[in-house]
């Protein structure tokens, strides 16, 4: 009975008569060889069926040729945002050569996730936690490359973030505020946000009052509120107490599309208009959005799909800094304006 094994590249090199190390390089893209040559090896390669053995290859080089990406965080409010970053990822992957393996970010510090960063060539995190920092710091302790999105973290020293300039657009917000000679802001930066250390609020506060000393405006002038509920309804006493002052915010700045919903339906039940009471602008994670509100929204847009190319620019850099140049980390926004800020 005849033996039935796989075809290997000392069969191919016995059929054409070249050495096994010649015919690894050709079938691997390596290499300088005539085109008579490489075309005989594949020809051989068709004829006998060989199939090359993708996990000894990979085991050889040491490589897996597959990133990691945390995905839990899809769960949140803006998804649309974190979809089209893992869109910009999973096309960037593909041109470069790389799988995607999603995983959970709950289990990040489990024994089994721990051990398991072997399988991965790098990691991409879309979101931070404070459970994804430590997990970060671990794997900076195991010189594991890895990339996150957000301001930078103390503990990195080689910029691996990929940042959608949060903290450059709050000044951008200031400038046209300042501009159309709004005297009375409200900056609500952290609405909704599940993970109350996203964005560190010291930093926010000390771009503001740079703002305000440049401006030479009172300290007043715009204020930073340290509102961060899970639901959109609990913004309602929050905003209702501003509007109940003798200092009744003109500008508004929200981070979150649900937020502005809210707040719309609140200032038309107040009989207030947008934009002549109140101006209003937020970040928005699609060039569109903000069109559906009455009057159309103004947004910061983050391009999020952006951001995911640099990531996987970034995590390359780090695997094969060689082969791959270093990139900036800053991915650009663009402010649209709209009829809730557009006043004469």
């Amino acid at each position: 009975m005849k033996e039935n094994r796989a075809v290997t590249i000392y069969d191919i090199a016995k059929k054409t008569e070249l050495a096994p190390s010649t015919i690894s390089k050709i079938i691997n893209h390596k290499g300088n060889y005539p085109k008579e040559t490489i075309d005989r090896v594949f020809s051989v390669v068709d004829e006998l069926g060989y199939i090359p053995n993708i996990k000894a290859r990979r085991l050889a080089e040491k490589s897996t040729r597959t990133i990691g990406v945390s995905f839990s965080s899809l769960k949140y409010e803006n998804s649309t945002h974190l979809a089209n970053v893992l869109s910009g990822i999973i096309n960037k992957s593909f041109e470069y050569g790389y799988n995607i393996t999603l995983f959970n970010d709950s289990f990040l510090n489990t024994d089994e996730m721990l051990s398991k960063i072997h399988e991965f060539d790098g990691i991409i995190f879309p979101m931070v936690s404070s459970e994804i920092v430590e997990y970060m710091a671990f794997l900076d302790q195991k010189n594991k490359p890895f990339v996150y999105a957000g301001s930078k973290r103390l503990f990195d020293q080689k910029n691996r973030n990929f940042y959608g300039g949060y903290y450059n657009y709050i000044r951008t917000v200031l400038e046209i505020y300042y501009e159309k000679g709004r005297q009375r802001l409200v900056f609500f930066p952290q609405v909704l946000y599940n993970d109350f250390q996203k964005y560190n609020r010291h930093q926010l506060q000390a771009i503001i009052d740079s703002f305000t000393e440049e401006h030479d405006l009172s300290a007043n002038y715009c204020i930073l509120d340290k509102f961060a509920g899970e639901a959109a309804a609990e913004l309602i006493p929050v905003i209702d107490k501003y509007f109940n002052s003798e200092r009744r915010p003109d500008a508004l700045f929200f981070n979150s599309i649900p937020a502005c919903v809210t707040v719309y339906n609140y200032l038309q039940q107040q009989g207030l208009r947008i934009p002549q009471d109140v101006a209003i602008i937020c970040t928005g994670q699609t060039t569109t959005e903000g069109m559906e509100f009455s009057p159309t929204l103004s947004t910061i847009y983050v391009h999020a799909y952006e951001m995911g190319l640099r990531a996987m620019e970034l995590l390359m850099h780090q695997i094969n800094p060689e082969e791959y140049p270093a990139v900036d980390n800053n991915v650009p926004y663009t402010y649209i304006e709209r009829e809730s800020s557009k006043l004469e």
